[in-house]
């Protein structure tokens, strides 16, 4: 017979965002994100993991141009 589960862990997230965007200029724009963060969760043997979404950093780039 399966043990049922049981919801005891924890989680923890935190993180840091930098965003630059250049407005409209000569029909050109853009704007440029990247995120450093961190995603754990304690399990409940105690030990923290990372989780299954936890890539540490995200880079994002949008441009285009208007006519």
């Amino acid at each position: 017979m399966m043990a049922p589960l049981v919801n005891d862990g924890k989680g923890r997230n935190y993180g840091v965002d930098v965003t630059h965007e250049r407005y409209l200029q000569n029909g050109y724009y853009y704007l440029l994100t990247g995120s450093l963060f961190k995603a754990r969760y304690l399990g409940g043997d105690g030990v923290w993991r990372n989780t299954r979404l936890d890539r540490n950093y995200v880079v994002n780039a949008l441009g285009g141009k208007e006519w």
